[in-house]
């Protein structure tokens, strides 16, 4: 299944890293994480999956260096701490050339066990004679074991092995099926009551994971600190939560005269399950003065952009340099206003 790159969270999940442990989640084997030996056998790389998987089998991607691992236990624990009890022990073996930047890396699948769980610690006993153990991903075979109840729910688990080889092994990207239409009655062998009960695992499956958490500006960011009266604004562009569909508000602090559509819904990427965004454009601000604005959510207003409001000085004119710096800052905190 698809890594998610905060399985691997902060430096605590790992011992010694010597590089970013997020490179052993991110889909991509160009990147490594090398962590320091130490031949007390206390190596270790621990992986929050957020929720409880059925794992039925782990793989390694590595190459042929010395600070390959050699061998390793997979062990499941109660917490990020453990304690920890042993699901598999194995090892691998050289594979592949041996400069981890210039290669891509070579796969080493273990499908020798089963195991049901959230917390999972691969504690590295030893390499092949390198100061480091170093590898290019760690991945798992398993599913979010809320698809099985759910598929159990409503009647469908004989779905359950097309849906897992269609892609859909994590409830959080189960929402992408309410729009593709085709891939459900392909997933369903063209049964439309079956199409039915699917629909309701995805209804299931979006109430549960694909709420709005968060609103932040996409890189392109807040609206300058200074403007010109009855001109429009550059586009504003927020992004949340994949699959989210919720409605926001664009509002200001104080009364002002705004030309354009102040509300929102998010949009999801439905394509590729990334964030939903929602734009606000055409945007012109009538009167001159100092105001602070936001986006929040319209359900839950404390959901708040960036978590503050933010600056704008409208003039009757372009605004020079000076009139910029003494703007002050381009956001105000919440706790500050």
């Amino acid at each position: 299944m698809k890594n998610k790159i905060n399985w691997t969270g902060a430096s605590g999940f790992s011992s010694s890293p010597t590089s970013p442990t997020w490179a052993l989640c991110d889909n991509n084997n160009h990147t490594f994480c090398q962590i320091l030996f130490k031949p007390d056998r206390t190596n270790f790389l621990v992986f929050d999956l957020q929720h409880e998987y059925h794992i039925s089998g782990a793989r390694l991607v590595g190459n042929s260096s010395q600070d390959m691992v050699y061998e390793y236990l997979l062990e499941k624990g109660d917490s990020l701490e453990g304690p920890w009890s042993l699901v598999i022990e194995n090892a691998c073996k050289l594979l592949g050339p041996s400069d981890y930047t210039a290669h891509s890396g070579v796969p080493q699948d273990f499908t020798n066990f089963f195991t049901t769980g959230r917390f999972f610690r691969l504690s590295l006993l030893s390499n092949f004679g390198g100061h480091f153990c170093a590898l290019s991903q760690v991945a798992f075979y398993g599913v979010d074991t809320r698809i099985v109840t759910y598929l159990k729910e409503f009647e469908c688990f004989h779905l359950f092995s097309t849906l897992v080889e269609s892609g859909y092994a994590h409830l959080s990207d189960v929402w992408v099926l309410g729009y593709k239409e085709n891939e459900c009655q392909s997933i369903c062998n063209n049964s439309n009551e079956d199409v039915e009960k699917l629909k309701k695992v995805i209804n299931k499956a979006k109430e549960t994971e694909n709420k709005l958490t968060f609103l932040t500006f996409t890189e392109k960011g807040a609206w300058p600190s200074g403007h010109i009266q009855n001109k429009r604004l550059p586009e504003l562009i927020i992004e949340s939560d994949p699959g989210t569909t919720d409605k926001v508000e664009l509002f200001f602090d104080s009364p002002v005269k705004v030309n354009g559509e102040l509300f929102g819904e998010l949009q999801p990427d439905v394509l590729y399950g990334g964030p939903s965004l929602v734009k606000f454009k055409n945007i012109k601000i009538l009167n001159a003065g100092e105001f602070y604005y936001g986006i929040r959510a319209v359900k839950n207003p404390d959901i708040l952009c960036n978590n503050s409001l933010h600056f704008i000085k409208i003039g009757t004119q372009f605004l020079g340099t000076e009139d910029l710096i003494e703007s002050t800052a381009d956001s105000l905190a919440l706790f500050d206003i």
